[in-house]
């Protein structure tokens, strides 16, 4: 009777587990053939930003090098949204800035020639930070969607922009970054937590690794 009851629930787990695995390999194989005719959208760092016609909502596909897709049905203002988002990540990741550090950045402060940027920190105390190539060409299209999009010179002003309830743009704050790295690493990221203190604490990992 036990050894009986150990066999049926074996059984039935091993069933459950083959239907899993084929049921994520059929779902993986659709997002494929929906994504296979996607093209390039920013044309940065790895071209790993993809714009596709057959899906509705942007997702992340890949584990070796994941690839971001978002649909062409996106407005302009919903892709310049995307772009300063994933930039938003990226530079907290990047370069370990608090959040209060890089919605206080200005243009003039993100320099890609000399590929640095200079942030204040407490106490308004200075310091320049290096940035790699892939994340210089980034910050760069966000630059030119910013200007082209919206109107706003890339040189002079509030780096990073948000849209307040009255329709107009303005520099971003930290509770509109705060939501904006939760709403993003809630895509990607398993953990509990999704905050710009997780990816500080993640870049100081790496540094010490």
């Amino acid at each position: 009777p036990m050894q009986t009851i150990i066999f049926v629930a074996t059984v039935i787990w091993l069933v459950g587990f083959i239907i899993m695995v084929c049921y994520g390999a059929i779902s993986y194989l659709r997002l494929y053939c929906f994504t296979r005719e996607g093209m390039p959208f920013y044309k940065i760092g790895d071209g790993n930003i993809w714009i596709c016609d057959r899906i509705s909502t942007p997702f992340i596909l890949g584990v070796l090098r994941p690839r971001i897709y978002l649909p062409s049905a996106m407005s302009e203002e919903e892709q310049f949204v995307h772009l300063r988002d994933y930039l938003a990540v990226e530079m907290l990741y990047q370069t370990g800035m608090r959040r209060a550090e890089l919605v206080g950045l200005r243009d003039e402060d993100v320099d890609t020639k000399q590929k640095q940027v200079r942030v204040f920190g407490k106490r308004s105390k200075e310091r320049i930070v290096p940035m790699g190539e892939g994340l210089c060409e980034l910050i760069e299209e966000y630059r030119k969607n910013k200007c082209d999009f919206l109107g706003i010179s890339g040189d002079v002003g509030t780096f990073l922009v948000r849209k307040n309830i009255e329709g107009e743009w303005v520099e971003m704050n930290a509770n509109s970054l705060y939501k904006v790295v939760r709403a993003r690493m809630g895509e990607v990221s398993t953990l509990k937590k999704h905050s710009p203190h997780v990816l500080r604490h993640t870049f100081a990992t790496t540094m010490l690794n």
